[in-house]
């Protein structure tokens, strides 16, 4: 609903939710606003008449506006307002068959208990700031001119509360005119026209002693509950709501809402005698050439996304099927699989064979190192002997040039020594290299054989053959310290394999690769028939899910109207039996009070007989006179209801020719 204030006086018995208007400024008056929502377009079936001929309707134009504009305060409670016009007219009685008072009917207040801890010192200390920080925030104090304390809202006056109220009263009814009468006694009716639900837990004597500590925690709740009603009022006028019907699926800038705007906004400033509308009008114009924009670019995306979704299908259609490309990839990875298991036997192979090489090194560092201690004992014995000898240093310098002498030729021998040692582990490492490389084709090999089901020999494919390949020098037992290569002069590759690969094992691997290649063929078509089967179950099943859902949400919302209307009977009887527990004790306590009140009736009922014969003249004028008063009201309600209803056609008319006029 729009948030300008439409001015259409509302009897306050009529208003079923709070109030709302527009904000003026920052903590200013607003329009009032009926609390119920009034449409501004005509019943679709109603009793009364959508339009009417001849002359028995003023034209809108010539209708006499002078009456003032009326508050949501019950009737008899206003005072002068300023002077705003509005429709006044005389016009045909309504046709309709209703009963006149169901435009007074007022709903008896449930007796609702609050549940809110309001004695709760932390709870109320919150309420408390809240409501000043709110007060502070919308300049109370600048519009009441009028200076809060502190801590005014933790022990208030009787004025701090009643200027409070106050202010939050007008931010729904501008117009309500307080200190027509005490104000405790305007407090609870200004609660019932918003609807308050705990009003009937405040009591005129609560209002007499506002700072009581029994009494503040409870109009504190009402007070902090204006406040929270007018930040939901100035949230939906200032359009944080919107996202809510965005998220129902209602269209931010929907025509309804902008030509509501426009019909608001237009009544509003004719209330205030302005009948110049171009302003309204153009603000309608840019309203929906913002939307007309919105409405292109969010077509610009959709052909986008169009367009995108029609390449991602092409895409589709050209290149393979999803099933065949995930088998394809499966098949890559079990086959990496199996490689990397083969290569990780390798290693571990080559590991064990280093460590053996290894071993073999730190058994050799020891039999040096005990050589070399042997050798340093025979070198002291052996200096030992010269020193008893007692050589001469002739004899000394002799046996120093040959002993260098023999040093020399021994360098010499072991230094070819150690080059032939170097020869013979180079071509020690070279055949040990190629020993590894025919382990890893034999390896690769007998993976590979196995994999297709030619080893064992008892597999499906091997046709009892043994295709299994292996290296004879390596299947003599390890002896350590002995090479695994004994021959010097090299091996034929019939003494290296047990297979003759080229003859034997090659002319049978063509054979069974033509059967497989056929096989493969056969298996390809018969994944192509099962993934088209696959497509047309999941299709089926995609429906069935859907429908399955529907009839979910079907029951769950029979499920929620079930229980919403066993919480209603729930409720409806619990407050029967409150009312009857009530009137139980009420008819006791009447019973007891009526055999001491006999005696004072029937002294009553004598006076009564007398003052009675006066009274029956004076009512029955009375009521002859209200009688005609509620008749002629209603006779203007249902006028003014009419004229509204026509010029709103009339207006309907005239929008529908300027859609039509911009379109063409």
């Amino acid at each position: 609903m729009s948030g300008f204030g439409t001015g259409i006086p509302q009897l306050a018995s009529a208003v079923k939710r709070p109030a709302i208007g527009t904000n003026s400024g920052p903590g200013g008056p607003r329009q009032s606003l009926a609390g119920g929502r009034l449409s501004m377009a005509p019943p679709a079936r109603s009793g009364l008449p959508r339009s009417s001929s001849g002359g028995e309707q003023a034209p809108m134009s010539t209708v006499k506006r002078n009456s003032i504009r009326n508050s949501m305060a019950p009737p008899g409670s206003q005072g002068p307002s300023s002077q705003r016009r509005s429709s006044q007219f005389v016009g045909r009685p309504s046709n309709s068959q209703q009963n006149p008072a169901s435009f007074m009917t007022v709903t008896k207040a449930s007796l609702v208990k609050d549940s809110r801890p309001l004695k709760n010192p932390q709870f109320k200390q919150r309420l408390a700031a809240e409501l000043h920080e709110f007060l502070i925030g919308n300049n109370f104090e600048m519009d009441m001119k009028y200076q809060l304390q502190p801590n005014a809202m933790m022990s208030p006056t009787q004025k701090d509360f009643y200027q409070v109220f106050q202010w939050l009263y007008k931010r729904f009814d501008p117009d309500y005119p307080f200190g027509q009468q005490k104000q405790e006694a305007e407090v609870i009716p200004c609660l019932n026209n918003l609807r308050y639900p705990y009003a009937n837990t405040i009591t005129k004597t609560q209002l007499t002693a506002v700072g009581s500590g029994n009494t503040w925690p409870t109009l504190l709740g009402a007070l902090h509950w204006m406040m929270c009603l007018a930040e939901g009022t100035d949230d939906m006028l200032n359009g944080n709501f919107d996202y809510a019907a965005e998220e129902a699926g209602a269209q931010p800038f929907a025509p309804e809402k902008i030509v509501f705007t426009y019909i608001a906004k237009s009544y509003a400033s004719f209330l205030d005698n302005n009948d110049d509308d171009a302003e309204h009008a153009e603000e309608m114009r840019r309203a929906f050439e913002a939307r007309n924009e919105g409405v292109l670019a969010e077509l610009a995306e959709y052909e986008e996304e169009n367009q995108r979704l029609k390449k991602e299908l092409e895409d589709l259609d050209e290149s393979h099927q999803p099933l065949q490309k995930l088998l394809e990839t499966r098949t890559v990875l079990s086959e990496d699989a199996k490689k990397f298991e083969v290569f990780i036997e390798a290693n571990l192979l080559k590991i064990n064979r280093q460590a053996e090489t290894i071993d073999k090194i730190k058994q050799e560092v020891a039999t040096v190192e005990k050589q070399l201690q042997q050798t340093e004992q025979e070198k002291q014995s052996l200096e030992a002997k010269v020193n008893a000898q007692g050589f001469t240093p002739a004899d000394l310098d002799r046996i120093n040039a040959e002993e260098e002498r023999h040093r020399t030729a021994l360098q010499q021998m072991a230094a070819r020594l150690a080059g032939i040692h170097e020869k013979l582990i180079t071509h020690e490492t070279a055949a040990e290299e190629k020993l590894s490389q025919l382990e890893d084709a034999v390896s690769r090999y007998n993976a590979l054989a196995y994999k297709i089901g030619i080893i064992p020999s008892t597999a499906p494919k091997a046709q009892g053959q043994d295709f299994e390949a292996q290296i004879i020098p390596l299947t003599r037992p390890v002896t350590p310290g002995v090479p695994r290569l004994l021959s010097e002069s090299g091996y034929a590759p019939s003494q290296l394999l047990n297979l003759d690969l080229r003859n034997v094992v090659k002319p049978y691997l063509e054979v069974l690769k033509r059967d497989l290649t056929q096989e493969n063929e056969a298996a390809t078509d018969e994944a192509f028939r099962t993934a088209d089967h696959i497509e047309r179950i999941t299709e089926a099943l995609r429906d069935e899910t859907d429908e399955l859902e529907t009839l979910e949400m079907m029951v769950r919302t029979t499920i929620n109207e079930h229980q919403e209307v066993k919480d209603n009977r729930q409720r409806e009887l619990n407050v029967a039996n409150a009312d009857h527990e009530r009137m139980s004790a009420e008819l006791r306590e009447m019973r007891m009070q009526m055999k001491n009140g006999v005696i004072e009736a029937k002294q009553v009922s004598q006076e009564s007989v007398v003052v009675y014969g006066k009274m029956c003249s004076g009512i029955d004028q009375y009521r002859t006179q209200l009688h005609e008063n509620v008749v002629s009201i209603i006779k203007d309600i249902v006028s003014y209801k009419i004229n509204i209803q026509q010029n709103l056609e009339t207006f309907e008319m005239e929008v529908e020719d300027y859609v039509k006029k911009s379109e063409q």
